[in-house]
């Protein structure tokens, strides 16, 4: 099968979550022997030896710049139109000619798009078959960073954001065709469950293979993850 990868980072170096999800899902589709085809975003130059990295997975790859100054632009979107930063801050009207270009000149079987930021590049390209991989439910997290913001001022403009994505989260689960989410508590959150399918993390049991413990062992546990992002956050101050 030929597939059209959207994804909203280019996923090397493997230092985020949403990367690491990206690398090996690549990986193991180029590995069933599919033909695949990755457009990635990237905030400022990619560098030539990461999209190196991604191309040995045996692959073709397209990398677009994205300004960060992009989420200026979209603001008037945000207040009257009703589209979420975190969507707008990805979308740019030249990346999704560009990506518009390359489904209409190559014959896609299916679109895989990794988690909601990047939907809005595949709900108008001439492929039938799509997938879209949530990854987290994005309204729920953004509703907890507004209950826990110290700032006053910020929390209604997370709240508002909040529902903007659950309406996005409610349309691409409607209009996305296949829907994948990590886990089922992510999936329970949704605004529209019904259909979604969990497709969790796993662990590479032949690269982490450690040593058997010893009968009474004293832990020493090393938490690694985005520290910038609430729910890791929240992990590691539940752990301690």
């Amino acid at each position: 099968m030929k597939i059209l990868y959207l994804a909203a980072r280019l996923p090397y170096p493997l230092e985020k979550g949403d990367k690491l999800r990206a690398y090996y899902q690549l990986r193991e589709l180029v590995a069933q022997g599919h033909e695949v085809v990755l457009c990635a975003l990237s905030e400022g130059k990619a560098r030539t030896e990461d999209i190196a990295a991604v191309e040995a997975l045996g692959l073709r790859v397209h990398c677009f710049t994205v300004s960060k100054w992009n989420v200026l632009w979209q603001i008037p979107a945000w207040l009257f139109r009703r589209q979420p930063l975190q969507i707008g801050y990805f979308y740019a009207k030249k990346v999704a000619d560009q990506i518009q270009k390359i489904a209409e000149r190559e014959n896609f079987e299916l679109v895989w798009t990794q988690m909601l930021r990047v939907q809005p590049y595949a709900e108008n390209l001439p492929i039938a078959r799509k997938i879209i991989d949530l990854m987290d439910c994005l309204s729920a997290n953004t509703r907890r960073w507004a209950e826990g913001a110290a700032a006053w001022w910020l929390r209604p403009i997370l709240r508002r954001e909040a529902r903007l994505l659950a309406d996005s989260e409610r349309r691409a689960v409607q209009n996305g065709g296949q829907c994948f989410i990590i886990s089922e508590q992510d999936k329970q959150l949704l605004p529209l469950a019904a259909g979604v399918r969990v497709l969790p993390n796993g662990v590479d049991f032949g690269f982490f293979s450690p040593p058997p413990m010893p009968p009474k062992p004293a832990y020493e546990l090393a938490f690694v993850g985005n520290m910038g992002y609430l729910p890791n956050v929240e992990a590691a101050k539940f752990l301690a």
